[in-house]
């Protein structure tokens, strides 16, 4: 088809489209209306349904997803025509990064996503918490494998999970599959009887060409902002009061609709590291320094073998959460939120004396966020969703990517919703605009649904069903066609329950 051609069915359907809205809208959201303008209804969907194919699929490029849905129940043709992969792919690009904040992430390439994967994958982001059905299913990872512990955090897409063993290995895993496989992604430099703690982080803003936010190429699309080609993963670990921290490039592999994964090491050094929390963007790694009682953000690029660590030191010794911003920005999580404007300070050997303080601080105490929280990036600006204590409400803290905006300016909050949340932090999950607290004592979750200022999403909403009781930490799996949540339990062999 010439462009002419595209230029002239697009410019039809929108006046189509124009057209039959108002009669999509009574008939879906006015139901005492119906019997008035059914048949009217009935004759303008009968000529819509005489429309080439073409011209019907960009018609429903230029509606709403639930118009959409709406349009399928009418007759065969439409029904066929809402499922045309073309239509939800331009309803994606449409909704993202205008509704949808990056990262937005598919579970496998996008143009391996049929209409179906694209379709629930949009559906499922709109529609909250509809369709959770009071249904558990188990599912146990390898059996071979039952020292591993987990799952650390997913990888993007939401799909695979990483795990460790006893010796600091990591392992990936896909626990959605009956007696899943573990395989391995980053060996350990210790030997096997060492028993060592780990924690991991993953470069997610890295994959998402943010202003100010470092990338590993400059020709970051939409398709692999969906779906990243290759991602940095820190690695940070600790054992018998020797500390290391590694640098890992990791590429997905896709083969035959198989994804596996695939690493290579990037940098490798020594520190005294506390592995509780670490972040990592572009160049730089955050992460808990026991030897400068600080939080130290390195250049990992620039260590030398077997030179000293140069770094800067924030003086916040025990942070539960770091998170690494655009621009050589930081924000450090320990009750209070503390925000830092690190890039005139100048790096030196690592030492107690050479910190420095926060440029910011909250004046309320927030609640330890989930261990796979990650930050949103919409409307330039980054976004998180925590719980603020005092106030007993869910908050959205909203941090400015704009380089010329005081440290002081660059922060605001906005109260998402009013809620009560239970004492651990892994029983409590919140996306960016739906979430889950569970009650296990009481066997009961409460769901949330929120909105954000500014944003055209749904009214917020709140309801509450009956949970399993056991020990565990909950998710909410993105990945599937509907809202679905997730059970890490805490067994070994490690075992997931998929609630929904």
């Amino acid at each position: 088809m010439s462009k002419v051609q595209k230029l002239g069915y697009s410019s039809c359907a929108a006046l189509a489209a124009l057209l039959l809205l108002p009669w999509i809208l009574v008939y879906k959201r006015v139901p005492t209306l119906r019997w008035i303008k059914s048949r009217r209804v009935e004759r303008q969907i009968l000529r819509l349904s005489h429309l080439p194919p073409e011209i019907l699929v960009e018609i429903m490029k230029h509606i709403e997803w639930s118009d959409v849905l709406s349009l399928r129940r009418c007759c065969r043709t439409l029904h066929s025509v809402s499922k045309d992969r073309e239509v939800w792919l331009s309803l994606l690009r449409r909704y993202y990064d205008t509704v949808i904040p990056r990262p937005f992430f598919l579970s496998k390439p996008l143009e391996l996503c049929s209409g179906d994967d694209l379709e629930a994958r949009v559906v499922q982001w709109w529609t909250g918490w509809e369709g959770l059905r009071p249904t558990v299913q188990t599912f146990t990872t390898d059996a071979n494998m039952s020292d591993n512990w987990g799952p650390l955090c997913p990888l993007p897409g939401d799909q695979f999970f990483l795990y460790k063993g006893t010796d600091g290995s990591i392992f990936y895993c896909n626990p959605g599959q009956p007696d899943a496989p573990m395989h391995l992604l980053v060996p350990s430099p210790y030997p096997s009887n060492y028993s060592v703690e780990v924690c991991v982080a993953v470069d997610v803003l890295g994959t998402q060409g943010i202003d100010g936010a470092p990338t590993l190429s400059s020709d970051w699309s939409f398709e692999h902002r969906l779906f990243p080609p290759a991602f940095r993963l820190a690695v940070c670990r600790y054992a018998r009061r020797t500390g290391s921290i590694e640098i890992w490039e990791i590429r997905p592999e896709v083969e035959g609709g198989a994804i596996g994964y695939s690493s290579h090491l990037l940098k490798s050094f020594s520190d005294k590291v506390r592995p509780t929390c670490c972040s990592l963007l572009g160049d730089h790694v955050a992460y808990h320094s026991s030897s400068a009682s600080a939080t130290r953000i390195v250049d990992w690029t620039a260590v030398a073998d077997e030179g000293p660590v140069l770094g800067v030191n924030i003086a916040l010794s025990s942070p539960f959460y770091i998170l690494l911003l655009p621009h050589r920005r930081i924000l450090v999580h320990s009750s209070y939120i503390y925000l830092v404007d690190w890039k005139l300070c100048h790096q030196s050997e690592s030492s107690p004396t050479s910190r420095i303080r926060p440029q910011w601080q909250s004046t309320e105490r927030f609640r330890k966020p989930h261990p796979y929280s990650i930050p949103f990036y919409i409307d330039n600006s980054i976004r998180l969703i925590w719980y603020r204590l005092q106030s007993r409400a869910l908050t959205g803290v909203i941090i400015s990517n704009d380089l010329d905006v005081a440290v002081s300016d660059s922060i605001a909050f906005a109260q998402l919703a009013e809620c009560s949340v239970p004492v651990a932090h892994d029983e409590l999950w919140f996306d960016y605009r739906k979430g889950l607290c569970v009650f296990r004592k009481m066997q009961r979750a409460h769901l949330l649904c929120y909105k954000w200022p500014g944003d055209s999403l749904p009214e917020p909403s709140f309801s509450e069903i009956a949970f399993p009781q056991d020990t565990y930490t909950i998710y909410v799996d993105k990945a599937h066609a509907r809202s679905r949540v997730v059970m890490f339990i805490y067994k070994r062999p490690c075992k997931t329950a998929f609630f929904g």
